[in-house]
């Protein structure tokens, strides 16, 4: 319609709409039949939107839209009126005037409000009354009523007030105050006080943010107080001195939540000789506590214990109440089960089986039988108010009071309206690598509007995806929460409160399905969900030619493989053969050697005998000093032989004596003395005219210089000349044996110590 234009439309919640003539937009009060100004008085500077519309639409959910001339397009949101704010004083001066931290209903059915400022209100007939007495200050954090139908006000820094009816009509009170006093070990243990609790004999117990419990005692018409300074032995007073809130649970026992666990103990013990019980977060272990910080206790109607906790959730105690003196177990309600959020602030149970929980984002009402959640915001026309700590009551007749820091709230849980309407998810868009995917471009992986494709088709190497969802619900849409999962991928949902997209990036080729859904759905009739399929195509190294070519190969290595390992076998067994052949042999030559030895030694002998008795010519003698040479010459050889098989078997064993090197030598260049005069060469000894001593095993040393002076000879040319030099420099002693044979060329010099190694300058073969 245009702004000069009359028109009446009817909402779905049968709201008449006038848009008038000439400007300005409004609806028909069918009290005062009049019509009355929407938010765009002309003569109210605060009006939200112009009086010039050009259009307006009142969607299926009530949702108003108005187009304006220069205004441009305006959203009107109606809420249920189910919560009901009250402030205790209006204009009032200061925060703490309006901030509720403690109500009570006495047993008159008075609703007792207090505030920080240290003032006490009373809510009677839905008005709000003030209690004139000027003598209470303070801030007040927690209020009682004992079985006498005196009232206990805990304050912070004020200590603890009692309040005594002054008739029967309880219209006036007395006013005494108990506090800490630092010279009276009787006194209260300190002025700050979170938490009073009457136990089943009617003593009162007072919980202080400071200094642990308190037991109020009167004896004799005075009041002194039993705690950590004149009692409570066994109190564990590193930990658990600051108390948020205590009862009296179902095993009679005294509850106290405090900033470091749970601690209960029987108030019926003497108090010197309580046993104190302590219960506390166990890291990793799921059925322990979900946080040490506990804002607030609560025994349900069927004996059910409940712990709100400082960011572990709402804990419900699941021991039964006769195993209460077992280790306490619990089952923890956080976000990922429903609640808006993990601070809890206060617990209060209404007359249908549900618990009303308040958070640091709203309330929740979950179900004790289903366990279900149901949250409530400004969505629902809950005021934009923060909830205090431990400030919640149930009247008798049936209503339910929250305190906040600016008022308090009262609602009947039976009475609230809950507009459900019909829920529709849609996608409405999809990123690749963070941009848009264009569906006109022909390597697009998607070929219509996703909201209408049932597919998608990805690359490998398209990694890198964004899906955007949304319910089609314009009344709060910050207030949906959202799940999602790819199932194939993920093994949890993920709960992402109000964001409206889900990334994911890597995914490995597969077939996979997307599916998001509503998280908060107590907003719509239906759970509103929308699912895509999602295809990730294999590389072409992982293709069904390429893994057939890989089993081919892994064939043909296994093969190779199999073929090395039988090759490797057969050597290895020939190596063991021809180990056990060597074995052999050298057995043989060593028997050979031993049964040498035995004529060796015959002739020998004989030789000697020869030598030292008989008379022979020049020649003979010579003769038989040659035999004698050669007989000691093989025998040295045959002990060789059986040394090497020592050294084999790992059995010979060095003979180290003082040796006499020049001796040594000249009886060593004895041996070729008939050799070195049948090829013409000069054998010389240069040694030092004193002995030369050394400490070494003779036979050995003997067999090494014995080869050199050969070697020397062998390669040695006629008519040459053989110098073996010692020469002693204070502790060494250096042997040469200098020849003037050809000696060894460079490139052989690498090989002259292998086995059987001659090489090809060799001069004589007598050796």
């Amino acid at each position: 319609m245009n702004d000069r234009s009359f028109k009446v439309f009817e909402d779905v919640n049968d709201m008449v709409w006038v848009c008038l003539k000439g400007g300005g937009f409004g609806y028909y009060e069918k009290e005062n039949n009049t019509l009355a100004y929407l938010n765009n008085n002309p003569d109210d500077r605060n009006r939200l939107f112009s009086n010039n519309l050009v259009a307006s639409y009142s969607d299926k959910k009530g949702v108003l839209w108005l187009c304006t001339r220069n205004g441009g397009v305006n959203k009107v949101t109606f809420f249920s009126d189910n919560f009901r704010q009250r402030r205790l004083v209006n204009h009032a001066p200061g925060r703490f005037d309006n901030e509720v931290r403690a109500l009570l209903q006495d047993s008159d059915g008075k609703i007792w409000i207090t505030n920080k400022r240290g003032g006490v209100y009373f809510h009677q007939n839905g008005d709000v009354q003030v209690l004139q007495n000027d003598q209470i200050s303070g801030s007040i954090y927690s209020i009682a009523e004992d079985r006498n139908k005196n009232i206990w006000i805990g304050t912070k820094g004020y200590g603890l007030i009692k309040l005594e009816p002054e008739n029967e009509q309880r219209t006036a009170y007395r006013v005494v105050r108990y506090e800490n006093d630092p010279d009276d070990i009787n006194s209260l243990s300190s002025n700050q006080i979170y938490s009073i609790t009457e136990d089943h004999k009617g003593r009162l117990w007072i919980g202080t943010f400071q200094k642990g419990p308190n037991l109020l005692v009167e004896e004799g018409g005075k009041v002194r107080f039993k705690n950590v300074n004149n009692s409570f032995k066994n109190y564990p007073k590193r930990t658990f001195n600051v108390i948020r809130h205590a009862i009296q649970g179902p095993d009679k026992k005294i509850w106290l939540g405090t900033t470091d666990g749970i601690l209960r103990f029987d108030p019926d013990e003497d108090p010197d000789k309580i046993k104190f019980i302590p219960t506390v977060k166990i890291s990793g272990d799921k059925n322990s506590l979900g946080n040490n910080d506990i804002m607030y206790l609560f025994k349900s109607k069927d004996d059910a214990v409940w712990v709100g906790t400082f960011g572990g959730g709402l804990n419900k105690v699941v021991n039964k109440p006769g195993q209460f003196d077992d280790e306490l177990r619990f089952k923890a309600f956080t976000k990922e089960q429903g609640l808006p959020n993990d601070i809890i602030l206060s617990i209060i149970e209404d007359n249908h089986r549900n618990l009303w929980v308040t958070t640091e984002n709203g309330i929740a009402m979950m179900n004790l039988e289903t366990e279900d959640f149901r949250n409530y915001n400004t969505y629902n026309g809950l005021p934009r108010i923060g909830f205090s700590e431990a400030a919640s009551i149930l009247s008798d007749k049936g209503e339910i009071f929250l305190g906040g820091i600016d008022g308090y709230i009262s609602f009947y849980p039976d009475k609230i309206v809950n507009e459900k309407f019909p829920g529709n998810m849609v996608f409405t868009g999809i990123q690749l690598y963070n941009k848009e995917i264009d569906i006109k471009d022909p390597q697009s992986p998607l070929k219509t509007s996703i909201n209408y494709a049932d597919e998608i088709v990805f690359k490998h190497d398209q990694d890198v995806i964004t899906i955007e969802y949304a319910v089609l619900d314009y009344r709060i849409p910050d207030d949906i929460s959202y799940t999602y999962i790819l199932e194939g991928y993920d093994k949890d949902w993920h709960f992402v409160k109000n964001q409206k997209k889900a990334t994911y990036t890597k995914i490995p080729p597969g077939r996979y399905t997307f599916r998001v859904k509503t998280a908060n759905n107590g907003h719509f009739e239906n759970v509103p969900e929308k699912s895509i399929s999602i295809v990730v195509k294999k590389p072409w190294w992982l293709s069904g030619w390429a893994i057939l070519c890989y089993i081919i190969l892994a064939i043909c290595a296994l093969e190779v493989v199999r073929r090395i390992v039988f090759t490797m076998i057969r050597l290895k067994h020939k190596i063991a053969v021809e180990k056990k052949m060597t074995e052999l042999k050298l057995q043989f030559f060593t028997n050979i050697s031993h049964e040498l030895r035995t004529p060796l030694t015959l002739i020998v002998n004989p030789l000697l005998k020869i030598k030292q008795t008989e008379t022979l010519s020049k020649k003979g003698v010579k003769y038989l000093h040659v035999a004698n040479r050669n007989t000691d010459r093989m025998v040295r050889f045959v002990n060789q032989l059986l040394d090497f098989r020592k050294i084999q078997a790992q059995k010979a064993q060095l003979k180290v004596t003082q040796v006499e090197l020049v001796g040594l030598m000249r009886q060593l260049l004895e041996n070729f003395a008939d050799i070195v005069e049948d090829k013409r060469i000069a054998l010389e000894l240069v040694a030092p005219e004193t002995d030369v001593y050394v400490w070494c095993d003779e036979e050995k040393m003997d067999i090494v210089f014995f080869n050199l002076i050969s070697n020397a000879v062998k390669f040695s040319p006629k008519d040459s000349r053989i110098v073996v030099r010692i020469e002693k420099n204070g502790e060494n002693i250096q042997v040469q044996v200098v020849d003037e044979g050809e000696g060894v060329s460079e490139d052989q010099v690498d090989v002259i110590f292998e086995p059987y190694y001659e090489g090809g300058n060799v001069q004589d073969k007598v050796f």
